[in-house]
């Protein structure tokens, strides 16, 4: 005890002496000292002082010392050789990380290039298959600078020769020669559902990192870089109201680029709306761009948002509203629910818990330079979806995107001296030549699958016809049928390649053989790996895993079940809601309808439950159980783990604040099919815009789905 109190006064004297000039990180400390005698020997002093209380000796080889600029060398080697310390090199780094940066970024970052290329060296891209090189990228390569980019913003000519190893390694060019690049790196970079492999853009990745340091920025003010950036740079403002400056450190410039993207995502959750500006802060989702301050004179003291809620019935105030927005604002607006308890919150808008990641940031900041159609992105997906090899699936995507090395495509760089096909050697090599019009490849496709032909003969093109085959949702059939075709054009496209390099003449009854050899095998893998699939399943499929037991029942005869549920269309506001209530045994008690104002599905689904328990509390009922068809709602009322938006959690906090007003409450999830009767009452509530109640009788709509199905 004695020891630990003689432990702090040391830190104590050490932090009074050397006041705001101290600075933890992990289990490390940074001192940061004037150039004065008395200032260094009390500091090495108290440093003795405190190795004498802890028992912890100063290790001399992991302490050093570095000086600014303004310090002669004389002057350095005295103060190193006073303190007993070794001078630190520029080329010195911490946790990987270079501690000094030289004039020149690049030479600071030249190890990052070295270490890919250490790596590189154990690989052989002759030895390892395409596919498995593409792993390799995204799970290693792709990883190299990761931890750099999260602290610094890594020159551009470093991305370019890190993407360039990459690149000579994925298409197995010699890393000391130039070879050909049948596709653009930058469309490489794209995900699957983009038409791309999903490497990493190492620019736009180190982008997203840079916006998680400004998130951090913006979100934590009190951290001691926060409150260093802002003293220097925006004294006087909020990070996401400062004129941001072009003149500043090389690290500040590109924060700011890292400000730009949370300014353009980030959203505010309004609950007083006391700390969010109306014309400076994003607070509507809908809207991309900020609000444009009105130039009425009578309209410039509307600056906060809280001036626009009626605090007292806790809801926007429509006469301020209906003199700054128009009516479609207005409209938007009337979905922000306003909670009734809490604080003004940043969030995250691409995220649906409203929490920074950068996968997110990643995301959109690709997304923003694809211009695929809907169509096109779920064609890619089930490209990928296919239940092939790997191989295959590389094999596919050249194909579509016509990047396989055709003599044609050679021949344009010189690498070929002819265009000949070496199979049948007469017309030119092209896709739609080789897969078709070849006579090698006609005798393969009429032994084995002769309505091809007929197939074929629709479409413009083989590759138009391959787009053609994930143009509809794949089903068991369709998987199998377009598995034997890529087969086939797989061992053609081999039967090439040993022909071209190997000068083997090819046989088209050896390549039937061997595609019907590994049709065979993979029918074999594929029931294996349905036997095993339907053994390993434990989860069972009939609808009464869902119901109360009988017993569970007995026990709970003193409780009455009430079936909510809500129904809404995607164009309206407008929301029909529906709650029937059983008695355990199934004896109907009663029933209503009614409509509500909702912003969404969820939020219609949560206001139905608290409406339902609202009309429960009435009743004077004391056990309920809730029963809904929203699952993520449920979960999220009982506090298992959740999907919900954040925008929703504060429906969710009130369903939770209702029903801690009863005895023991439950709600429990049910399918659909299993809620019909309360479904039946909520649209019957939309399409009529009604609100009734039955007792005792209930009524026609809901009579054809008796209780017996629960």
């Amino acid at each position: 005890m004695q020891r630990g109190r003689n432990i702090f006064m040391e830190l104590s004297r050490l932090e009074m002496v050397l006041q705001y000039h101290i600075c933890f990180f992990a289990d490390d400390i940074l001192l940061f000292l004037r150039a004065d005698k008395f200032e260094l020997k009390y500091a090495q002093d108290l440093l003795l002082r405190f190795s004498r209380a802890s028992g912890q000796i100063v290790n001399p080889l992991k302490i050093g010392i570095t000086f600014s600029k303004s310090i002669s060398r004389c002057r350095q080697n005295d103060i190193a050789d006073l303190l007993q310390m070794k001078t630190m090199k520029l080329s010195d780094r911490y946790l990987g990380v270079p501690l000094f940066l030289n004039r020149s970024k690049v030479l600071s970052f030249q190890p990052l290039i070295d270490q890919m290329q250490r790596k590189l060296d154990g690989w052989k891209e002759k030895l390892i298959p395409q596919a498995r090189r593409a792993v390799q990228i995204q799970a290693v390569l792709n990883s190299v600078a990761l931890y750099q980019m999260s602290c610094f913003p890594i020159p551009n000519a470093t991305i370019r020769k890190l993407n360039t190893l990459q690149r000579r390694y994925w298409w197995g060019h010699h890393p000391n020669q130039k070879g050909l690049n049948p596709r653009a790196w930058n469309k490489i970079f794209l995900p699957n559902r983009f038409g791309g492999l999903e490497f990493k853009n190492l620019e736009k990745f180190n982008l997203a990192l840079l916006a998680k340091m400004a998130w951090r920025l913006v979100t934590q003010p009190d951290l001691l870089s926060s409150r260093v950036i802002k003293s220097k740079y925006f004294p006087k403002h909020k990070p996401l109201h400062a004129i941001l400056r072009r003149k500043g450190t090389w690290i500040w410039n590109d924060i700011c680029k890292g400000l730009k993207i949370v300014k353009q995502y980030h959203i505010w959750e309004v609950v007083s709306g006391e700390d969010i500006s109306i014309w400076q802060d994003r607070w509507i989702e809908s809207e991309s761009q900020f609000l444009q301050k009105p130039t009425d004179y009578h309209l410039q003291d509307y600056n906060q948002v809280s001036q626009l809620i009626d605090h007292y019935n806790n809801e926007w105030d429509d006469s301020a509203l209906a003199e700054l927005f128009s009516q479609d604002q207005i409209d938007i607006i009337h979905k922000i629910r306003i909670p009734a308890t809490g604080t003004d919150a940043i969030k995250w808008s691409l995220t649906t818990s409203g929490h920074f990641t950068t996968k997110s940031t990643y995301s959109a900041l690709l997304k923003a330079q694809c211009n695929s159609s809907q169509q096109e992105q779920r064609q890619w997906l089930r490209v990928w979806h296919l239940n092939v090899f790997p191989k295959f699936k590389f094999f596919i995507w050249k194909c579509l995107h016509d990047i396989l090395p055709f003599k044609s495509y050679l021949y344009r760089f010189g690498v070929v001296s002819d265009m000949l096909c070496p199979l049948c050697g007469l017309a030119d090599k092209t896709l739609d030549h080789l897969f078709y019009h070849c006579d090698f490849a006609r005798a393969v496709w009429f032994d084995l699958c002769p309505q091809v032909f007929s197939a074929l003969a629709c479409f413009h093109s083989l590759r138009y016809w391959i787009m053609h085959w994930f143009s509809s949702k794949l089903t068991s059939d369709l998987n199998d049928l377009y598995r034997i075709y890529i087969i086939v054009m797989w061992q053609i496209w081999k039967a090439r390649c040993k022909a071209s390099f190997e000068n083997v003449q090819q046989n088209p009854l050896i390549v039937i053989q061997r595609i019907n050899s590994q049709l065979q095998y993979l029918q074999q893998t594929s029931i294996f790996y349905q036997h095993l699939a339907k053994t390993s399943c434990t989860v069972p499929t009939n609808l009464n895993r869902f119901l109360l037991k009988a017993k569970d029942l007995a026990q709970l005869s003193d409780y009455s079940l009430i079936f909510g549920d809500a129904s809404m269309r995607n164009s309206s506001f407008i929301a029909g809601c529906g709650a029937v209530w059983y008695k355990p045994n199934g004896i109907f008690e009663k029933a209503k309808c009614w409509t509500i104002n909702a912003s969404s599905v969820i939020a219609a689904e949560a206001q139905a439950i608290t409406h339902a328990m609202e009309w429960a509390q009435q009743k004077q009922l004391q056990r309920i159980i809730v029963v809904s068809d929203n699952q993520a709602l449920v979960n999220a009322i009982n506090g298992a783990a959740c999907y919900i938006c954040w925008t929703h959690i504060s429906y969710v906090t009130n369903c939770k604040n209702d029903m801690s007003s009863f005895h023991s409450p439950y709600c429990k999830y049910v399918p659909r099919k299993l809620n019909r009767a309360a479904d039946a009452l909520a649209r019957l509530a939309r399409k009529s815009n009604v609100i009734k109640e039955w007792e005792l009788q209930p009524p026609n709509t809901i009579s054809l789905f008796p209780f017996c199905n629960f």
